[in-house]
């Protein structure tokens, strides 16, 4: 077998391992010796057990089961990139450094315990402690892991700890400060189906495992009727946004460790979540829920999906409508800001314009959403590119006509139509495939026609063809991963903050966010906004864009010849 052969087989074998339930030895069998443990006796006494040839010295009698568990999710991991044709898995999975903080969704710390002998005593650790050389961290992980991963079961898919490096002293001098009561971070995988919902379900309130639920959860347990019938006891935490629920796991955590461990919860905190105030509504605006704008991004795409419904059942127009398309960032949730409803009450009407009385103060702005509207192709369009934009200038005023009906505000331009609807301005503007063509025809001195590219047409082909499949694919993108529309957001941010948004465009931004998740190794999705944002400072800090191109590849849609090739 080659190296990379056997290489794959160890990332096979270590992914598919057992270690901390069927431990595996190394001796012959066919040697008897009644003196020899056998592999239950090692599971006795060690997490882990990895028995050498001798079958007396278990190989990993120091390795945690937490630490096994991480190094069998990375072989998980790199199996998934390896085999893919149109990654370079070995500079991703072997060049790249690997940080705890862009690894883990969210990051746990419990700052310097001044009660740490009081815990070692209640928890009698006191031999723990003393195999561990009087590192109070070493001592208490293994409680505070274990009581963390029985709190949050079915949130997590993985956990992790990193201690802060030890400081060198003397021989001749008493161990530092900072040794004994160094501050530890608990790495979070989380599960992203299940990580921020605010009530843990328990066991029905007449079995014998409720006694052992409600000692562990103390007075945060009480039963609960749930809408199928039962009657059992459940945890419940208090949110109304979806920034309040990415708290739940900060709030578990500070709880169980404040009734076990005797741990002050002012000593634990989830990092990460300052980023939430960059994009977080101040609460001087009208909005229903004062969070970082989930709720107020759906509310835009719901009104968004009414009104796209509203115009595919309107009768009247001389051509049916082929396809509807949201070309704003806030119709694909990656505004930073998205806009806010605005219920307006009308002055006087005068024509097509509506003037605010003068007793009354002036409407507040509301930024437009554009919506592409591409008619049927028909014998009817013409083909002179001047005939075509009045054509559509028509349409614009057809529909802006059927939309009054329907008693809406609509405002034809020859090149928009501007409606008011829910709380919101769309933009609509009509789009004819064919006009691209129309614009790149040329005729030759002898008659010919050619197609010649031109800005005019490149810009048309840009704004009516590939913008809305990039608006499609990102909005895919948004819909299969929850903390995507926080990441851009905050990338959106950060570039504007560096005086960049003039030089970088919207689609480039979410381009390189979408990179993050198209093809996230030598890692796996990010989780958190906080993650995924170390995650995009560090792409664009060390890809070396003078030599490689970025390729986003959506959908695998490219070749993976091509893809490997550019990459």
């Amino acid at each position: 077998m080659s190296s990379y052969q056997i290489f794959r087989h160890a990332l096979v074998a270590l992914a598919d391992s057992k270690w901390d339930e069927e431990g595996i030895h190394l001796h012959n069998e066919t040697q008897v010796d009644e003196h020899r443990p056998t592999v239950i006796d090692h599971h006795m006494y060690f997490d882990v057990v990895f028995v050498d040839s001798t079958g007396y010295c278990n190989l990993t009698a120091n390795l945690s089961k937490l630490t096994y568990h991480q190094a069998r999710h990375e072989a998980q991991t790199c199996m998934s990139f390896i085999d893919r044709a149109d990654l370079d898995s070995f500079q991703d999975l072997f060049m790249q450094r690997v940080s705890f903080y862009r690894t883990f969704d969210y990051v746990i710390r419990i700052n310097s315990l001044h009660n740490r002998k009081d815990l070692i005593k209640k928890c009698v650790l006191e031999d723990r402690l003393m195999d561990r050389m009087d590192h109070y961290g070493r001592a208490l992980m293994p409680t505070v892991i274990e009581t963390l991963e029985k709190g949050m079961h079915g949130r997590l898919v993985m956990m992790a700890f990193e201690l802060k490096p030890t400081e060198e002293w003397s021989v001749d001098d008493a161990p530092p400060e900072s040794y004994m009561d160094s501050p530890f971070n608990l790495g979070l995988l989380v599960e992203m189906s299940s990580f921020d919902g605010l009530v843990i379900r328990g066991p029905p309130a007449d079995s014998t495992e409720a006694e052992r639920f409600r000692s562990f959860w103390g007075e945060k347990s009480e039963l609960r009727r749930f809408q199928d019938g039962a009657i059992v006891e459940a945890v419940t935490f208090d949110g109304t946004s979806v920034a309040d629920r990415r708290r739940c796991i900060e709030k578990i955590a500070q709880h169980l460790l404040k009734r076990h461990l005797s741990i002050d919860p002012a000593a634990v905190h989830l990092i990460g979540l300052s980023f939430d105030s960059l994009i977080t509504w101040p609460t001087q605006l009208p909005v229903t829920c004062h969070g970082t704008g989930e709720e107020q991004q759906l509310d835009v795409i719901r009104v968004y999906d009414m009104l796209n419904k509203l115009l595919r059942e309107i009768s009247g127009l001389p051509l049916g409508i082929s396809s509807i398309s949201g070309v704003s960032p806030a119709l694909r949730a990656t505004e930073t800001f998205p806009p806010i409803p605005v219920s307006v009450s009308f002055g006087e009407i005068k024509g097509d314009r509506m003037v605010p009385q003068a007793d009354t103060v002036c409407p507040p702005f509301i930024p437009s959403l554009q919506v592409l509207c591409h008619f049927e192709i028909s014998g009817k369009w013409p083909d002179d590119a001047e005939a075509i934009r009045r054509m559509k200038a028509a349409f614009q005023l057809r529909l802006a006509a059927l939309l009054k009906k329907e008693n809406l505000v609509a405002i034809a331009y020859p090149h928009c139509t501007l409606v008011y609807y829910e709380g919101y301005v769309f933009r609509i503007v009509v789009a004819y495939e064919k006009e691209i063509n129309v614009l790149k025809q040329v005729r030759s001195p002898d008659g010919m026609l050619k197609l010649v590219d031109s800005e005019e047409a490149t810009v048309l082909e840009r704004d009516t063809v590939h913008l809305p499949k990039l608006a499609s694919a990102i909005h895919g993108l948004q819909q299969q991963n929850k903390c995507f529309s926080s990441v851009l957001r905050l990338a959106k941010r950060w570039i504007a903050a560096n005086l960049l948004f003039d030089y970088i465009k919207e689609e480039a931004i979410e381009l390189l966010v979408a990179y993050l998740f198209v093809c996230p190794a030598p890692f796996t999705v990010p989780g958190s906004a906080h993650c995924g944002f170390q995650r995009f400072l560090s792409l664009v800090a060390n890809h070396d864009w003078n030599v490689f191109p970025l390729i986003v590849n959506f959908n695998n849609e490219l070749s993976s010849k091509l893809s490997f090739f550019n990459h």
